[in-house]
């Protein structure tokens, strides 16, 4: 496949095998001057870790910001409702907070306390 995308965007690549390969294949799939929008969350330790397998040849870094803060005010946002609809099921009720980032959970706590750290960045494809 010749390199035709415009854009593309990540935002859940702690679930991925191979993160490195994913930045590969984004790079060779994307049109020069496309745009790679990345964003999820790491650990604070995790964070070199993520740089290098993010820098690829073909992707060059425009943007990185820290929205740990934006995401929490979400999260406190959402408390409420996602606590109501987890009451709901008894199975794997524990697990379906922790998993939403509820306040209180581990997952919260470590965005609050920086421990995990939520990080948007944009590439651009080189020509």
């Amino acid at each position: 496949m010749d390199p035709s995308i415009s854009s593309s965007i990540s935002r859940s690549s702690h679930c991925y095998a191979d993160v490195g390969a994913f930045a590969r294949e984004v790079s060779r799939v994307l049109a020069p001057g496309g745009w790679f929008t990345f964003a999820d969350m790491r650990s604070k330790n995790a964070l070199a870790e993520l740089d290098r397998h993010l820098e690829v040849p073909g992707l060059h870094l425009e943007t990185e910001r820290n929205i740990s803060s934006e995401v929490v005010a979400a999260l406190d946002h959402a408390d409420k409702r996602k606590r109501d609809r987890i009451g709901k099921v008894w199975l794997m009720r524990r697990f379906m907070t922790e998993f939403s980032g509820a306040k209180g959970t581990v997952l919260y706590k470590s965005l609050v306390g920086g421990n995990v750290v939520y990080v948007a960045r944009r590439y651009r494809k080189t020509e």
